[in-house]
């Protein structure tokens, strides 16, 4: 309720952008490439592609089955990991633990981080670093979804996706304020 509205601000609504905002595919091959061509047993139906908000990606985490989903083009694509990606995962989050044990210079987020790259863009990179003067008055925020951008993503990526989906979420991380990107493929 009021919380969450206190945390906002009029350039970081919550709602994605209405189809007046953004145009509409006109065919779902032009939706799927938009999504980077992304398999198709990763686009949920329920709700319908390029109608999604924010609100609908919160309630997919949120109940069964529990879709661990980004939000892309108002459509949700589900994420999925692998154990040899997890295990990358775990050793960078080691190496990079230590560092910021030694340095307390920021923190560090697993992939069930969700953040707001831009109205209707919300992106869940493998591993993620946020140095303090980032956060609002130097403090981790209490959010959902974070709309703190990291200065580091490192995205790990599997079978499942597709070399112009990993650009494209490049590209978005770069284009709201991210400084370095890493993908260890």
């Amino acid at each position: 309720g009021s919380r969450r509205a206190a945390r906002c601000t009029e350039e970081e609504p919550l709602a994605a952008p209405t189809k007046r905002q953004r145009a509409a595919p006109a065919t779902f091959a032009e939706l799927h490439a938009k999504l980077g061509g992304v398999p198709l047993d990763r686009i949920l139906m329920n709700p319908p592609p390029d109608t999604a908000s924010e609100a609908d990606l919160v309630t997919a985490w949120r109940t069964p089955p529990h879709h661990r989903c980004e939000l892309v083009e108002g459509t949700l694509v589900e994420k999925f990991g692998s154990f040899l990606g997890g295990l990358t995962v775990a050793a960078l989050c080691g190496f990079i633990g230590k560092w910021l044990d030694d340095t307390d210079t920021g923190a560090a987020f697993t992939g069930n981080v969700a953040y707001r790259l831009r109205p209707g863009r919300i992106r869940s990179p493998s591993l993620s670093y946020i140095p303090w003067e980032r956060f609002p008055n130097g403090e981790l925020t209490d959010e959902e979804v974070s709309s703190v951008v990291p200065t580091l993503v490192i995205e790990v990526p599997n079978e499942t996706n597709t070399p112009e989906e990993v650009a494209r979420k490049i590209a978005d991380y770069f284009a709201a304020g991210c400084k370095l990107a890493w993908v260890i493929d």
